[in-house]
């Protein structure tokens, strides 16, 4: 059951954007990084601002 609970815990937190948030600031490290809000509003900035499709 813990397995099947931690796969869960990995799946809300790569579609809410934490995994992606605690890497950028493993990347980042002490360097003036983002809030978490900032961060997660360029993530869906850069993500939708052009188009992503091939014709």
């Amino acid at each position: 059951m813990k397995k099947f609970q931690k796969f869960l815990l990995l799946i809300r937190d790569t579609i809410s954007g934490d995994f992606a948030y605690k890497n950028y600031l493993k990347h980042c490290g002490e360097k003036h990084p983002l809030s978490k809000k900032e961060f997660l509003r360029k993530r869906e900035k850069t993500k939708w601002e052009r188009v992503n499709r091939c014709c």
